[in-house]
């Protein structure tokens, strides 16, 4: 405490700067989930994922993703649902719009982690880093 600073502004500094540590804390942990979810999500296009991989990481994400990488995900269960039905068998249609998707859900996971700006990937730019088959879009 310096000799201007008052108890109630030691206070006020002390709980701001616990509060800072507390949220860094956060991204960090949404950090290591993120990146579990993404090479699990990369995985399920080279070999696919035992039921227990797939079971970490849902909880993971239950607890630490944003309602909106939640809601993305939803959709990316209702996308893949007929293709777990048919034994696996992706179609070419459907593997771009899964591919497209998950490079939507990395643009979420960095608004989430807070790097995010016009200097940012789009979805397409990350589907296409991430896949060697992924077909941009005509302008």
């Amino acid at each position: 405490m310096t000799v201007n600073e008052t108890f109630d502004e030691r206070k006020r500094r002390e709980l701001d700067a616990a509060d800072r540590q507390r949220e860094e804390n956060v991204r960090l942990q949404r950090e290591r989930q993120y990146s579990t979810f993404f090479t699990y999500l990369v995985r399920i296009f080279q070999q696919g994922n035992t039921p227990s991989t797939e079971a970490r990481v849902r909880a993971g994400l239950s607890v630490w993703a944003s309602k909106e990488l939640l809601a993305l995900f939803e959709q990316w269960l209702e996308m893949i649902q007929p293709i777990k039905d048919r034994g696996g068998k992706i179609f070419p249609a459907e593997r771009s719009q899964l591919q497209l998707l998950v490079g939507t859900m990395a643009v979420q996971v960095r608004e989430d982690l807070g790097i995010w700006g016009e200097a940012s990937p789009t979805a397409e730019d990350v589907a296409a880093a991430l896949f060697d088959d992924f077909k941009r879009r005509a302008n």
